[in-house]
This record gives structure tokens, sequence and C-alpha cells, in this order.
């Protein structure tokens, strides 16, 4: 047992070593990579936007009309699916921006077409999470 444990710590010594004792030093951005997340900030701000436009929208009446009986569960559910992306937003641009770059925060994005109704914006919310999930990272 003595030299299993003495063989393990050896072993984690050895691999530790090279982690510990290089100096921290920041380097440059590569521009392709500061590209990629603006890519994925502008995703993010669509799907910000998207779930603002739509909350801000329908109206309880809405919802109901729609089908739900209990219209808090799919406002809860679009509230906190939209408090994570204006997270995933607010990340990549503080990223972004701690690697020399600026964000793109000029997009206009117009769903009105997709938010004539709570169905609509139901199916069109699953679209969405899909592009976002597929398309990311």
């Amino acid at each position: 047992m003595f030299k299993f444990i003495s063989t393990t710590f050896i072993a984690s010594l050895i691999f530790a070593a090279p982690t510990t004792a290089a100096p921290l030093t920041r380097r440059q951005a590569d521009p392709t990579d500061l590209l990629v997340l603006k890519f994925a900030g502008v995703l993010e701000r669509f799907e910000t936007g998207f779930y603002e436009q739509a909350l801000a929208k329908f109206q309880d009446s809405d919802f109901t009309s729609a089908g739900f009986g209990n219209v808090n569960v799919p406002k809860q559910l679009f509230t906190t699916i939209l408090d994570d992306e204006k997270a995933h937003t607010s990340i990549l641009e503080s990223t972004i921006k701690a690697n020399g770059g600026e964000p793109i925060t000029t997009c206009q994005f117009d769903f009105s077409a997709a938010l004539k109704d709570v169905a609509t914006m139901a199916a069109v919310a699953r679209v969405v999470e899909y592009v976002g999930v597929s398309g990311e990272y």
C-alpha cells in the first residue's frame, strides 16, 4: 500500500508541477477568437431581443387564449430564459472587452412577424433556442 501511495503522490507532483511552475501571462487575443465571441454576442442579443419583445407584447389574456390554464408557467419559463440570455450577453461582452475588442451592440431585431400570437411565439421560441444551441460556440 505504501508503494501505491508513494507512486500516486509522486505522479501527482510530476503532473502538477508544470501547471504551477509556469508564470501566468496574458496573451493577446487572437482576432479570430474575438470575431467568434462577437458573433456569439450578436446571437445572444438576438435571443434576448426575442424574449424581451415577446414578454412586452403578450398579456395574461393572450396566454389564456392560447390554452394555458396557468399563465404563470409559460411567463415564468420565458422570463427565466430571458434572464439566462441576458447573462450570456453580459458575460460575452465582458470577455470581448477584456480581450481588447468591442462588442457589436448596434443590431436591431424586429420580431413582429414571429409575435402574431402566443402559439406562433412559442413555436418560434423553439427554433430560436435550437439555433442558439446548435450555432453557438
